[in-house]
């Protein structure tokens, strides 16, 4: 099927492209004043320290990063904007957003092959007001989904362009941001199987056209191999995937809706209805209707293998390419069915326009919802990160649970010159501050600022002790340096919670389980056992010892828990 569009001009493209701007910018423009928080910090500083053609190409110094995925190019983001900003957020904020516009509109730019500039318009917006958007504009950590998706869609629009003109280059030129695309995030090496899905010319000379991109998938498995030292795989190793993960997998993909729209209902019938759609009244041959369900499995599958490590929030960023698609597909979709008589189609296609802004305005429920949690976590965040630069060495900052370990230590490795104050995370650490020495400082919710708790800790203290109990703990811990895979098994497990407390943050974890990560984190730890009825417990400080680098290291503990008798 051939465009029967013209293709835009070039003054409709700027202004498209400035609107879409100012929609970005009126949307997420709070960003910029955003400061670095969760993995931003571990990042930049993987970008400090080393080359690009060293996180590229060289193992340890990529999986120094990250062992259980092959993002390199969001480190080098980082390193460009380092480069020409400095220790400046704004300025990363800024590129991020100009990135999310871009991304909007090559998705006006390939829908204006099929549909009229209102409803291509309306299918960028549409994208833009997404929930995986706003998680996306407000965490840098996330840019590399973004990117991903810029290069990814700019392969998409370069091939529609080489299939209508004939050209080789366009060809090729798709083929080299399909490359950045994968380089940016793993999940969208898949993808380059959609373009042969397209409802553009016929299915054997898209097969045809689409070498380059298969070219580079062949060139990214042993590349991954060489990096990772697996094919597959993610938080959780390829070696430990089991129907496990299935489970985890079917339960994070039905819960998708909920992710995407308020109420989840709506997600659910905008999703089917546009399915329906595509398969009965799509002008296009039957042959080739069916092939448009593989997308949706291309857009997902890279998801199993971190099914079981997807955290319970900020996981709408795993959704992001779903979403274009979506935005994508239903402009795509709707164009396809209005080009004909038919009078059901006709009916149809009316039924989608007023169905489609309803979709718009539950997912903006969604969005608004989330800006409002991305910016609260966000000041969380800074509050606590300004303040590790600039409290001193005789006061003490008491970390609330939201702060990630691996946060605190990369803004401490970045701010070497600088004097830090003591670092609590847990009441079991606070026991040992000296109330007479040192000012207690802890983040205030009400006032969203730091305030001076010392004359407050006896009354934490006494309220915590009045949960402790003992209970007996059996933990058993592997970490295997050759694959960098940390496996453990914790007891009890009769429902609660249990959180590794480290002098510079907090990890949950589940009881059991295995994940690829670096060196532990923690020489020297402590569990926390949160009981379902509030009572509180502990192990003994438990460390890592230090192997030769090579043979596996463990922790085998067995006892009762710890009660801090005799302490302050």
């Amino acid at each position: 099927m051939r465009t029967t569009f013209s293709w835009p001009s070039r003054h409709e493209k700027i202004l498209a492209l400035l609107l879409l701007g100012c929609v970005t910018f009126s949307l997420y423009g709070d960003a910029l004043q955003g400061w670095w928080w969760l993995d931003d910090t571990q990042i930049l500083k993987h970008a400090v320290f080393h080359r690009p053609w060293e996180y590229f190409f060289d193992p340890q110094t990529w999986k120094a990063l990250s062992p259980s995925n092959l993002t390199p190019w969001v480190t080098l983001c980082f390193d460009m904007d380092y480069t020409l900003f400095g220790f400046h957020p704004v300025a990363f904020y800024a590129h991020n957003l100009l990135a999310i516009t871009l991304c909007s509109w090559l998705i006006y730019l390939i829908s204006r092959d099929w549909v009229a500039p209102w409803t291509a318009g309306l299918g960028a917006v549409f994208f833009l007001v997404g929930p995986p958007i706003a998680l996306a504009a407000h965490q840098l950590m996330v840019r590399h989904y973004v990117e991903g998706l810029l290069f990814f869609l700019l392969s998409l629009w370069l091939f529609v362009r080489a299939a209508l003109t004939e050209r080789i280059g366009f060809t090729l030129l798709a083929g080299l941001a399909f490359a950045i695309s994968a380089t940016a995030k793993e999940i969208y090496l898949p993808l380059g199987f959609v373009p042969v899905l397209m409802p553009i010319g016929t299915l054997k000379k898209r097969i045809s056209m689409s070498w380059p991109l298969f070219f580079v998938m062949m060139l990214y498995v042993p590349w991954r191999w060489y990096m990772l030292g697996d094919v597959i795989g993610g938080y959780t190793p390829a070696s430990e995937f089991s129907l496990r993960n299935m489970a985890f997998a079917s339960a994070y993909f039905s819960h998708i809706p909920t992710l995407l729209f308020t109420p989840p209902v709506a997600g659910h019938a905008a999703l089917l209805g546009m399915g329906v759609t595509a398969i009965f009244f799509s002008k296009t041959p039957y042959l080739t209707r069916p092939l448009w369900l593989i997308t949706p499995i291309l857009l997902l599958a890279p998801l199993l293998p971190i099914a079981q490590g997807l955290p319970a929030d900020h996981s709408e960023r795993f959704l992001i390419a779903f979403w274009a698609m979506t935005s994508l597909g239903c402009m795509t979709i709707a164009g396809s069915i209005s080009k004909t008589d038919v009078r059901v189609t006709k009916a149809l296609c009316w039924g989608l326009s007023i169905v489609f802004p309803l979709m718009l305005v539950s997912a903006w429920g969604k969005t608004r919802a989330l800006n409002e949690k991305n910016r609260e976590l966000q000041t969380v965040y800074t509050v606590q990160g300004t303040a590790l630069t600039s409290l001193s060495s005789k006061d003490v900052l008491y970390l609330t649970p939201e702060i990630c370990p691996w946060y605190i230590q990369g803004l401490m490795d970045l701010e070497t010159e600088k004097d830090h104050p003591l670092l609590v995370s847990d009441e079991s650490a606070l026991l040992a501050c000296d109330l007479e020495k040192y000012r207690i400082f802890r983040y205030d919710r009400n006032v969203r600022s730091l305030s001076d708790i010392t004359l407050d800790v006896p009354r934490i203290l006494e309220e915590w002790r009045k949960n402790l109990k003992a209970i007996s703990f059996k933990v058993e811990m592997e970490f295997d340096p050759s694959t960098q895979i940390l496996r453990w098994d914790i007891r009890p497990q009769n429902g609660g919670t249990y959180t590794a407390i480290l002098p510079c943050g907090q990890i949950p974890i589940p009881p059991s389980g295995a994940i690829r990560m670096g060196n532990p984190l923690w020489t020297t730890f402590r569990l926390r056992y949160d009981e379902p009825d509030g009572g509180i417990a502990y192990t003994d400080c438990l460390t890592f010892p230090q192997g030769s680098g090579k043979e596996k290291i463990q922790i085998s503990w067995h006892g009762d828990g710890v009660t801090f008798e005799g302490k302050r």
